[in-house]
């Protein structure tokens, strides 16, 4: 059986990071973490760690301030020196908070353009330009829409686009190339760069070019091809640990993803997490996890839990705590069978 280049670096990576202590700057920043206790007690990183944890805060100072802070971490040469890796987990937090911050101010506005029949979300604000790929993204994740969200400046502003499956935004913003400074990317995701005058010409532009675009370009369930139908009997703590055998997940081979009837879930006891935002099934020694609940979301569960067509899709999890190994899924989106 062949293995993929990609795949056997991730795995390489995990070994190194699990196995050794010769990277202080790493080690520093795994210690902060809580990791090294948990791998000191049995748990071993995998590429979901790399790609939702580590690498996250290794981009974080870049993303709203400096990279400087990422490139001492990970030169740190001193086992004693800890404070580079704990001023950068709590860049993270501060990044985070700015994304959260942004998405907040900016729902209605979304609201009001997939109201209006809008074929993407144009948004625009004095923004930090390092994180509106990011918003971008939590935003098209939500919408299944186009996004461009754009940080504007005095004289030039930068603009970050992402998009579903089916589209090309490279191409659709060469069409505009007119208008812009410079831009690039791959299909999914792309940025760019204009003068602040040019900002109404290129949503004019764009919006000519989504009304236009051919629909059946577009994958009608971009998950379909890792969605894994389930019944609730069907789900069980080893499944899910086979599941992650197949580990590492990357772009070119994502994560499965479980749809299972919302009747058969929601029909057990909920406990409710942060007041409220946040609750938990535990179902066969699985946790399901629904997390970030606004008032809208926790309307259409409600409705899912009363319909027979309604599904809810999770993605997988784990947790390490005390020495002990458990599963989760959390949920990610409802939709109809």
């Amino acid at each position: 059986m062949s293995v993929n280049p990609q795949s056997s670096i991730l795995i390489q990576k995990s070994q190194i990071l699990n196995q050794t202590k010769l990277y202080y700057g790493l080690e520093n920043l795994i210690n902060n973490l809580g990791y090294r206790e948990k791998i000191n007690q049995g748990f071993s990183l995998d590429s979901q760690d790399l790609a939702f944890t580590l690498s996250p805060i290794l981009n974080a100072s870049g993303r709203i301030s400096h990279a400087k802070l990422s490139i001492q971490t990970l030169l740190n040469n001193n086992p004693e020196k800890q404070n580079l890796s704990i001023e950068l987990i709590q860049t993270n937090t501060d990044r985070k908070a700015v994304v959260k911050d942004y998405t907040e101010q900016i729902d209605n506005l979304v609201l009001d353009q997939i109201n209006s029949g809008s074929k993407f979300i144009w948004l625009t604000g004095e923004w930090n330009k390092g994180v509106v790929g990011l918003v971008a993204s939590r935003i098209q994740n939500q919408t299944n829409l186009p996004v461009a969200v754009v940080s504007i400046s005095d004289d030039e502003s930068t603009g970050s686009f992402r998009a579903p499956n089916g589209y090309n935004l490279p191409d659709i913003l060469n069409g505009c190339s007119e208008l812009l400074i410079k831009f690039g990317g791959h299909p999914q995701a792309a940025g760019f760069t204009l003068k602040t005058i040019n900002i109404e010409s290129l949503k004019l532009s764009l919006a000519i070019a989504f009304e236009n675009f051919d629909t059946k370009k577009l994958e009608k369930d971009p998950n379909q091809g890792r969605l894994i139908k389930l019944e609730l009997f069907e789900v069980t703590t080893n499944l899910i640990k086979d599941l992650f055998l197949l580990d590492p997940f990357s772009i070119d081979f994502p994560s499965p993803i479980l749809s299972i009837r919302a009747k058969e879930v929601l029909a057990s006891t909920k406990k409710e997490m942060s007041g409220g935002k946040h609750f938990k099934i535990n179902i066969n020694d699985i946790d399901y996890l629904f997390f970030n609940l606004d008032t809208k979301i926790s309307s259409e569960l409600e409705k899912a839990g009363n319909s027979e067509f309604s599904e809810l899709q999770f993605s997988l999890g784990k947790n390490f705590w005390k020495g002990k190994l458990s599963f989760q899924l959390v949920f990610q989106k409802i939709t109809n069978s």
